[in-house]
């Protein structure tokens, strides 16, 4: 005989229906909110993909603050405010990294173009930590580029760092080795692609960043 279920069943069945779909919303807006909005506010994928996918660390944010690219721009007037406007416009897959277009205050027409673009490009690197991809691996080589670009300032400073990186005085030892992987395999870490990791044990070691592909090479 089957059990005739009473109001009161019926509201208990409900409430664990809604309170399990409640805590899977609040997972899903903690780990993806893009996804979340997209899936239950209405969001299109373009007004969603503007939120950040991520909270960076204090690392990440510490090492976006003191790269010498922000440096540059601060030093072109660029207010810390005003950086936080500093991001890549519309779309931009399946678009090629060369075509993606920058945006951000009026200020940014005060400074050299690459160096708006390569902030831009660092930002998105380490605040959204994208999955590893062509446009990622683009967008490291054209902070490269910039960076050794003779005419800018950050040129000077690249040629100076990769002096001193190049002297016989300078050895990476054994132990400083074993510290970088596991520098690369701690939880802050998780996700990123070796580049990046290169780059943010390079940051933390205080190390010139022509040892970043030193580093790549040994936790490879």
């Amino acid at each position: 005989m089957v059990k005739k279920r009473t109001l009161a069943d019926i509201n208990k069945r409900n409430k664990e229906f809604w309170d399990g779909e409640n805590r899977r919303m609040l997972d899903l807006a903690t780990s993806d909110p893009r996804k979340f909005l997209a899936d239950f506010n209405g969001y299109s994928e373009s007004a969603a993909a503007s939120v950040p996918a991520r909270k960076p660390s204090a690392a990440e944010t510490k090492f976006l603050s003191e790269h010498q690219i922000t440096a540059d721009l601060r030093a072109c007037g660029i207010s810390d405010e005003q950086l936080q406007q500093f991001c890549f416009s519309g779309g931009k897959s399946p678009h090629p990294f060369e075509a993606w277009a920058i945006t951000g205050p009026d200020e940014i027409l005060c400074v050299p173009y690459s160096l708006a673009k390569s902030y831009c490009a660092l930002r998105w690197l380490i605040i959204e930590n994208p999955t590893s991809s062509r446009e990622t691996q683009d967008a490291w080589q054209y902070i490269a580029n910039v960076m050794a670009d003779p005419l800018t300032a950050l040129g000077e400073v690249v040629k100076s760092n990769q002096k001193k990186a190049t002297k016989g005085s300078i050895k990476y030892s054994a132990e400083m080795k074993l510290e970088w992987k596991r520098m690369a395999s701690a939880p802050d870490m998780a996700g990123r692609s070796k580049s990046s990791k290169a780059s943010l044990i390079a940051h933390r070691e205080g190390l010139p960043d022509a040892a970043i592909r030193t580093i790549r090479k040994t936790i490879d």
